[in-house]
């Protein structure tokens, strides 16, 4: 084993997958760390989804996983999670009231778990980590740090996976947990004031499992779609029109959103030397340094499917692009002050936004369908704030801009643009019914804005600064064949 892997004061600690059995609580907490579906533990999920149903467990984990890792866990008797589900099996287990979860942003998430600040698990009894290599004083990341740090510092256990399939990540990192109300000084994208690797003590990790098993690609995204395209064209219009493309890259720093919406900006912007503060960056963005991008600060690096060949390109070159890459915790690259001070233009993504601008980026209806992630961390605390979305389902058959959302997670005071393939709205400074109104006209789809127009008209006739109809809204919906706001999404 390369010692820059596994140092030879840790070779006892190597154990086959089975062996990690005796670690796995029969009731108690296990933590996971990696999001946006990676950096996930690989080996220990399959080992777990062998163990009978007398198994009770409280399980976190850093974020979004994959369809595997949930299907996986699915067969033990689970009671909750934290803090949020990624679908399959348990995602109908919570819509059905029989697996408990409540979410969380992720800039509050590592504190809850260092401070017991979730009564039902605040003891982690082992933590599950995906690391690229031990160092004698720590822990190296993989390719996403979330809330790896807490869970290290709270769990009992630790079991390390190292990943065979990727670089070591030696130097790539930048972990500062936060302690108490002291200022963290970090004042421009890349500067670093924390450690390369997660302190660990050497008796806390339990056992260590070698793995070469390879990211599967974050497995809530699709392709890039005709409908993200235009998006991303419509966005490139509001940069040009209401800001400057030179100044896009002199004065702001840039959160360009997640998933498929994400990679087609990246193709959409007729700019160069972006600077970018997220909490997770798609791969093909760390491909693209010293290019249109100058530098990128995330918690992690994701990949969609079909990016196998970009994920790759950026193992072998790894060293080269550090020198503009820099990953940390996300309650770090989520910090309110931080947000603030980069001057960041934030691009959030949404199921459904009211006509007034209220946006529901979890629910359809009342089942969960998505986490909220740091959604609030960036809207709240962003420069500026672009909400982007589809006007319409894929099958253009449901409005996505409608009278009331079934759920809000943003609230209205916090969007300033609405962008859909259609155009895009400026909303800055405008009354609820200014805002209906461009909101109707610029961002609609044509087939649904007679429909919405004739909502607020008649909502109107209600008074009120921001007016509602309640019967009104239920009539826009079962025009579009559903019973109300309940069932749509």
């Amino acid at each position: 084993m390369d010692e820059m892997r596994i140092p030879s004061s840790f070779r006892d600690k190597v154990v086959n997958p089975n062996d990690i059995i005796q670690y796995i609580p029969k009731a108690g907490v296990v933590a996971f760390s990696g999001m946006a579906g990676t950096a996930l533990a690989k080996e220990v999920p399959s080992i777990i989804s062998q163990l009978d149903g007398s198994y009770n467990l409280t399980v976190l984990t850093g974020g979004t996983t994959t369809v595997q890792f949930e299907e996986e866990l699915s067969v033990l008797q689970i009671d909750r999670r934290y803090p949020v589900i990624s679908g399959g099996p348990l995602r109908n287990r919570t819509n059905s009231g029989l697996l408990h979860v409540f979410d969380y942003w992720l800039s509050e998430y590592s504190r809850l778990i260092r401070s017991g600040g979730i009564p039902q698990a605040q003891h982690i009894d082992v933590a599950v980590i995906e690391s690229s290599g031990i160092v004698e004083d720590g822990i190296i990341p993989s390719t996403s740090v979330d809330a790896m740090p807490a869970m290290v510092e709270t769990a009992k256990k630790v079991i390390v996976e190292i990943n065979l399939s990727k670089p070591v990540l030696y130097g790539l990192h930048d972990i500062l947990p936060p302690r108490g109300n002291g200022l963290v000084l970090i004042n421009d994208i890349l500067d670093r004031v924390g450690r390369p690797v997660v302190e660990c003590p050497p008796e806390k990790i339990a056992a260590i499992i070698v793995t070469d098993k390879p990211e599967s690609g974050a497995g809530g995204y699709g392709g890039v779609s005709k409908s993200e395209l235009a998006i991303a064209g419509q966005i490139d219009d509001l940069f040009s029109c209401k800001l400057g493309r030179k100044s896009l890259s002199q004065k702001y720093a840039i959160q360009p959103g997640a998933g498929p919406l994400a990679s087609a900006l990246l193709d959409g912007l007729e700019v160069t030397g972006l600077r970018i503060w997220c909490e997770a960056i798609s791969v093909d963005w760390v491909r693209s340094i010293g290019d249109k991008v100058r530098a990128i600060s995330s918690s992690c690096i994701y990949s969609l499917k079909g990016q196998e060949k970009i994920l790759r390109e950026v193992y072998d070159e790894i060293d080269s692009f550090k020198e503009g890459l820099v990953l940390r915790p996300y309650e770090i690259t989520n910090r309110a002050e931080l947000i603030a001070c980069m001057n960041l233009i934030s691009i959030q993504q949404a199921i459904e936004v009211d006509i007034y601008g209220n946006a529901n980026i979890t629910h359809i209806g009342g089942n969960l369908y998505n986490g909220v992630g740091g959604s609030g961390d960036f809207t709240r605390n962003a420069f500026l704030t672009i909400l982007a979305l589809p006007s319409t389902t894929s099958d253009q058959k449901i409005s996505r801009i409608v009278p009331v959302c079934s759920h809000v997670d943003v609230p209205e005071h916090d969007v300033d643009f609405l962008v859909t393939e259609n155009g895009w709205a400026d909303l800055r400074g405008l009354s609820p019914r200014e805002r209906a109104k461009i909101i109707i006209e610029k961002c609609a789809a044509d087939i649904f804005k007679n429909a919405l127009t004739t909502y607020f008209v008649k909502a109107c006739k209600n008074g009120g600064h921001e007016p509602i109809s309640w019967k009104d809204a239920l009539e826009f919906y079962q025009t579009m064949g559903l019973d109300g706001p309940s069932n749509s999404g």
